[in-house]
């Protein structure tokens, strides 16, 4: 049996309402479907928090956890407790350079920034 490896992305998310979106869309729609994104909002003050309950309410695949502000490494480590890919990379809204001049986020299968 071939069996693709689930890959875990960990979004830290804090006052990202403006690009949270674009963000969101450009992970979802990678190839690779065999993924989970795990939402952790550091205490946002803007609308965050709902469009992160919003896209785990439409998407089985989407895990939302709120901190109280802590910074991006705690929110970081507390996505990596709650991983069950076997791989695990990082994305966050500040990198959206390439996603507004429409290429992809990344690609999954070739990439990845930190391997549990």
């Amino acid at each position: 049996m071939n069996r693709k490896a689930m890959i875990s992305i960990i979004v830290p998310v804090y006052n990202a309402a403006e690009y949270l979106t674009d963000c969101i869309e450009s992970i979802l729609g990678q190839k690779d479907q065999n993924i989970e994104i795990i939402l952790v909002n550091d205490g946002s003050g803007d609308e965050s928090g709902s469009i992160c309950r919003t896209y785990k309410k439409a998407d089985s695949r989407i895990k939302y956890i709120e901190i109280e502000n802590s910074g991006v490494s705690a929110a970081r480590n507390i996505g990596m407790e709650r991983a069950s890919g076997e791989w695990v990379c990082f994305a966050d809204y500040v990198s959206m350079q390439s996603i507004l001049c429409g290429k992809p986020w990344m690609n999954l299968q070739t990439q990845f920034i930190v391997i549990i």
